[in-house]
């Protein structure tokens, strides 16, 4: 009986490790910063996304599905057959991240979350989120540039400048060796 009570509750704190409040997320190799607010965001968005990724010599496409309130963020991946491929939930609760069995193993939800927050997330937010780390944010009308010291972790350019939501975006990143091509369009209510 003791046994049995051991692996219950083994099996009951192991589901719940998927639902615990994640703090931090990965924006390089030994680098984290806090999770920011979801209402840093300052409004509601429903976007669409047409993404293309390269890493090494393959390339990836899916259809992104993004949902963002002040208190909750929805990420549906699909891939090129329609078949869910990623979801990201991220709530007061915590962040839960699923993938799909034939997703390469490269594409994990946890960094797709952090070049989200990198790549829409307003400026001050992520300045807020990255003080106190090892790495800086360079913004100018068009690009965002994450450095680590003299070394280059992110950089992104965006197509239109005023609208980041609506147009294209391209960015690499160094340390995980892939980029990506998103096209986006925002859906209105």
């Amino acid at each position: 009986m003791k046994i049995i009570s051991k692996i219950l509750i083994c099996l009951i704190l192991c589901g719940c490790s998927n639902n615990m409040a994640i703090k931090e997320i990965p924006i390089s190799r030994n680098v984290t910063i806090p999770v920011p607010l979801l209402g840093d965001v300052g409004r509601s968005v429903e976007v669409t996304q047409l993404v293309t990724v390269h890493y090494l010599k393959e390339q990836i496409v899916f259809e992104g599905h993004i949902s963002i309130t002040p208190d909750l963020f929805t990420m549906v991946g699909l891939d090129a057959f329609g078949r869910k491929a990623i979801t990201i939930h991220w709530s007061k609760d915590g962040i839960i991240y699923e993938s799909a069995s034939f997703v390469p193993a490269q594409l994990r939800p946890e960094n797709i979350l952090a070049d989200i927050i990198l790549l829409y997330w307003p400026e001050a937010s992520l300045r807020h989120a990255m003080s106190g780390s090892p790495v800086t944010l360079i913004t100018s009308h068009n690009h965002r540039i994450i450095m680590q010291g003299d070394k280059k972790i992110f950089e992104a350019s965006y197509k239109p400048k005023t609208d980041y939501w609506n147009g294209n975006v391209h960015y690499q990143h160094f340390i995980w060796g892939y980029e990506m091509d998103i096209k986006s369009v925002e859906l209105q209510p």
